[in-house]
């Protein structure tokens, strides 16, 4: 594959409204929108972005997407195939019942089989060969092979209430009457295609947020969703425009949020087997061996590129060239990787 280019991920917020937190109403303009309030329906961005405000995961991610403990306080690789897992102590659902290790156990189990997910995290638990609780905050985790990365496997995972969900159907959760999790806001309404409502859990483990109350409307138009904004209408925006930043930066009492994404653009090369398909000489007849299969053939291409031209034309440069999978600032990131243009030219020669 030839990495191409990282898009930025922005988002724009009112700052004015920044002093009436603790007791006010933040309504968001989303671009997308959940299609279920199952936690473990899909693993598709528009669905995890309301999931993670409802429930936890036994570890959350920093500003780098590194682990840090969630539900979970600490695990340890106990022997080569076991892992055990300590919970959080005095953590309840939003209905005032405890979190135990039965809850995790069960969504675990859950993830699995989930009907007709376009998005399972089966593969997320696709190490456990077993799974058990050695007393109500401590797991034992028996995988089918080593496994030195599982927390960042089963972590992600979305715990569930296990009385409450083991005979949910998809319309309890989409109702509210199953969406009840551990999370900084409890679920108060979905109306598809319109707006989800939330309210903050003041007994949240983490600490109280900011809002009481978060509205979040669905506004898939850009250009809907940049106006409502601008009139005020809503406070926060995600998926803000590349062609609407410059204006938007320039207007007094809005801020403009950036980060470099972990999203990226890329090329697939057919580089793996003896004869492509793909591959032809001027004359469209098939070569004899395939080129893609030679490191300088694959650099060569890479110098075609001309990434900065394109993050101008069709980012407006809201994005960062991109020479490897891995953004700066998390663990396997090479800044070196990104040879310069006479670089990648000399090496193809």
């Amino acid at each position: 594959m030839i990495n191409i280019l990282r898009p930025l991920a922005t988002a724009m917020l009112a700052l004015g409204l920044c002093a009436a937190a603790h007791a006010a109403t933040l309504t968001i303009g989303s671009s997308t929108e959940p299609a279920s309030i199952d936690p473990l329906f899909s693993r598709t961005g528009n669905n995890q972005n309301i999931a993670q405000q409802v429930f936890d995961r036994l570890v959350d991610s920093d500003l780098h997407m590194q682990i840090k403990p969630g539900l979970a306080i600490s695990w340890s690789q106990v022997a080569p195939l076991i892992w055990q897992i300590k919970l959080r102590k005095g953590v309840k659902f939003h209905d005032g019942a405890n979190l135990t290790a039965e809850d995790v156990i069960f969504s675990l189990n859950r993830a699995k089989n989930v009907p007709n997910s376009p998005a399972p995290f089966s593969g997320n638990v696709a190490a456990i060969d077993s799974i058990s609780a050695s007393d109500p905050l401590t797991l034992l985790v028996h995988t089918k092979q080593p496994t030195p990365d599982l927390m960042e496997q089963i972590g992600f995972v979305y715990i569930l209430e296990k009385k409450v969900a083991e005979n949910a159907s998809v319309e309890d959760y989409n109702s509210g009457k199953a969406a009840i999790g551990t999370g900084a806001y409890r679920f108060r309404e979905w109306v598809p295609s319109d707006h989800l409502s939330l309210e903050r859990n003041d007994a949240y483990w983490g600490g109280k947020r900011d809002f009481d109350k978060v509205m979040i409307r669905f506004i898939s138009s850009d250009a809907s969703r940049v106006a409502a904004l601008r009139s005020g209408a809503v406070d926060l925006i995600d998926a803000v425009p590349p062609g609407d930043v410059k204006s938007l930066s320039e207007i007094k009492g809005l801020k403009l949020f950036s980060v470099e994404s972990a999203r990226l653009v890329y090329l697939a090369l057919d580089s793996s087997r003896d004869d492509s398909p793909f591959v032809t000489d001027k004359d469209g007849k098939p070569l004899n061996k395939n080129p893609l299969k030679d490191v300088r053939v694959r650099h060569a291409l890479s110098a075609l590129i001309n990434r900065p031209l394109l993050i101008r034309a069709m980012l407006d440069g809201a994005g960062t060239p991109a020479g490897q999978l891995v953004p700066p600032g998390v663990a396997g990131h090479d800044p070196a990787s990104l040879p310069t243009t006479a670089t990648l030219t000399s090496l193809a020669k």
